[in-house]
């Protein structure tokens, strides 16, 4: 094969492992959140604060003001 013959195939091969790079890349991102968001409960969990019950009751309180909210000024 000459030289005009591989620079096609190369930039062939360039292309694939770009596209390759990117998945990969995306894939380590998405590997990389899923342990730190476990983590990140576990921890709170473990303080003893109580967080996930207490961040679901301030999202429902949330809604609740949000929704008496929506409802003052539609009338």
């Amino acid at each position: 094969m000459n030289q005009a013959e591989q620079r096609p195939e190369q930039g062939f091969d360039l292309t694939n492992a770009l596209q390759r790079d990117t998945r990969l890349t995306v894939r380590v991102q998405q590997l990389g959140k899923r342990p730190s968001e476990d983590l990140d409960r576990s921890s709170w969990a473990e303080s003893g604060l109580g967080a996930p019950a207490g961040v679901g009751w301030l999202q429902r309180c949330i809604t609740r003001l949000e929704q008496q909210l929506a409802a003052g000024k539609a009338s």
